[in-house]
């Protein structure tokens, strides 16, 4: 796999838009486009959003983001790091376990749960989701299949299409 960015920042919510800003450039220098991309962008900006909200307690430093992205002519792979305390055994059970099926939900309007939707989104946009410690840091590592596609086959209506599957009680609204 050859490596295409690398990037080291804050541990700041701020730094969320400079981090959805690299992950577009990668995606754009492999014709990666359309929901395509945004969904990868989505997961890795998810992934990156929890480990800003829920490591700050955990750790001093601030400049501690680091995340870095490798392709190969069918694959992406993205691994973030971070020096924060290590996840439960809960935790990475919740991410490298997840079904990535919404539809395991009742999402009916009173209940819909609170928490757990991002594990879902990330599930749902990678192909495979990994958790380790290594030298007193968290490494999380997403794969993406990439997939040839013509140009103009993506169809916003596809996207539409899956989310109502997952939500067929919203289809008579």
């Amino acid at each position: 796999m050859n490596s295409m960015m690398q990037l080291n920042t804050k541990r700041v919510l701020a730094s969320l838009e400079q981090i959805e800003l690299a992950i577009d450039d990668v995606c754009q220098q492999l014709k990666v486009e359309g929901t395509a991309a945004y969904f990868i962008t989505l997961a890795i900006s998810e992934l990156a959003s929890n480990m800003i909200r829920h490591g700050k307690q955990d750790n001093e430093q601030k400049d501690d983001l680091n995340v870095e992205a490798f392709a190969s002519d069918d694959s992406l792979k993205i691994i973030l790091e971070d020096s924060c305390k290590p996840l439960s055994n809960t935790v990475i059970r919740q991410l490298v376990e997840r079904d990535g099926t919404i539809a395991q939900y009742d999402t009916s309007i009173p209940n819909i749960p609170e928490s757990g939707w991002g594990l879902d989104l990330i599930h749902n946009a990678a192909s495979s989701v990994s958790y380790c410690r290594t030298d007193e840091r968290n490494v999380y590592e997403l794969a993406f299949k990439i997939e040839a596609k013509p140009a103009g086959n993506d169809d916003i209506h596809d996207l539409y299409n899956s989310f109502m599957n997952d939500f067929p009680e919203q289809k008579s609204l």
